[in-house]
């Protein structure tokens, strides 16, 4: 369990990225954030708008909030499990 006076140290590269999604959803741990790439490319800017290209915050994401951000675009398949969460997030 973190103190309150525990300090994250946040890469300079993910900085923006994290301030742009605590504005609009709660970071808090075990959170699982459903985004398209559409609309993260709005907050996250990158050079090309890929699923890829947010594999480092994802991972960083997970490892120091222990956040899940699970990226869909309209190329991206939905699976049977994928069709289970939106079922349980209702």
């Amino acid at each position: 369990m973190l103190s309150k006076k525990t300090v994250l140290k946040i890469p300079k590269k993910y900085r923006d990225d994290i301030k742009g999604l605590q504005e609009r959803y709660d970071l808090r741990v075990g959170t699982m954030i459903q985004i398209s790439l559409k609309e993260l490319g709005g907050i996250c800017e990158r050079d090309y708008l890929k699923i890829e290209s947010y594999r480092g915050l994802k991972n960083f994401l997970l490892r120091a909030f222990g956040l899940t951000l699970n990226i869909y675009s309209q190329k991206t398949r939905h699976t049977e499990e994928d069709e289970y969460i939106t079922t349980l997030k209702s």
